[in-house]
């Protein structure tokens, strides 16, 4: 098989991983083995070890269509990632499918790890979007019991902990996939994309791209508030309706960290503007910039 060294050590990655406890990257190995057309068989039984690792049985698949019967009520509480605005709603869309696929309600929570948190509003998730059930945990988390066990009722809605270090830390998705406590906690990002490979057949989601179920989970779950729905109409009669319009998305704060070449990026967008305002004939031009030092870099000459 072409390109079958390659493969081989995407599979000794993912058995080094395994021994050393680290399952979700194990299982990004496992997966990028099959995505290259590496043959299953020979993955099978490092999957089978991950999924053990993960707490799970033996051909473990989610699927929404078998609710268990006669079970009490459960929960999945989504903390905040903690990081950029979208990245956070990215997160939640992946958990939101985890919910579903558990049979799990879910509670969504942006507290005060939130980089855009209130302190005038506790739950900043609110200030968007609308609530997406009405289970207030707050008042009955006393009595129920918690996954992973870093959380409980005096620090469950307070900060971080243990994000990145320490006990509990980084806790993947397939971690809280077969559960028996009343409410798991989800406070680190997941993919869908690292969610797919567990989707049974029988589920709605199955054999969906990870865009696809990204829109079904947004058009379902994600309804902005009155007031910013009214804003964004407000701003795109103003700017936008009737004519043609580029918007640019200017990056900055924690991203000049992520991204070593994030300045020149950035400077690449005058000579694309330039040429789209070259082709159009009627145009409106909007930066959204992630940092203020950003700004002076971009007074292109443009209506705005």
């Amino acid at each position: 098989m072409q390109g079958l060294p390659g493969l081989e050590q995407e599979l000794e990655n993912a058995s080094q991983l395994i021994a050393q406890g680290n399952f979700p990257q194990a299982e990004l190995h496992l997966n990028l083995y099959r995505r290259a057309g590496g043959p299953s068989i020979a993955a099978a039984h490092l999957q089978a070890e991950v999924a053990h690792g993960y707490g799970l049985p033996a051909g473990f698949k989610l699927s929404e269509k078998f609710p268990p019967v006669g079970r009490r009520e459960k929960y999945l509480f989504i903390r905040a990632w903690g990081y950029g605005f979208w990245s956070d709603v990215h997160h939640v869309l992946g958990q939101l499918l985890v919910a579903e696929l558990t049979h799990r309600t879910p509670v969504i929570w942006w507290g005060e790890n939130s980089l855009v948190s209130d302190p005038a509003n506790p739950n900043a998730f609110e200030l968007f979007f609308q609530p997406v059930c009405t289970a207030d945990l707050k008042q009955k988390i006393g009595q129920l019991s918690i996954f992973p066990s870093k959380w409980n009722p005096d620090n469950l809605f307070g900060p971080a902990v243990n994000l990145w270090h320490g006990p509990e830390s980084r806790v993947a998705a397939p971690f809280l996939f077969n559960r028996s406590e009343d409410v798991v906690v989800s406070d680190f990002y997941a993919t869908v994309a690292s969610i797919q490979p567990w989707i049974a057949e029988s589920s709605d989601y199955f054999g969906l791209s990870d865009d696809e179920i990204y829109i079904r989970m947004c058009e379902k779950y994600l309804r902005p508030t009155p007031l910013i729905s009214q804003k964004a109409e407000a701003f795109f009669e103003q700017n936008m309706a009737g004519r043609p319009w580029v918007a640019v998305h200017i990056r900055g704060s924690d991203k000049v960290n992520e991204s070593p070449g994030l300045h020149k990026t950035n400077q690449e967008y005058v000579g694309f503007v330039d040429r789209i305002v070259e082709l159009t004939c009627c145009w409106r031009f909007a930066a959204a910039i992630s940092s203020a030092t950003r700004s002076p870099m971009f007074r292109w000459p443009f209506p705005a």
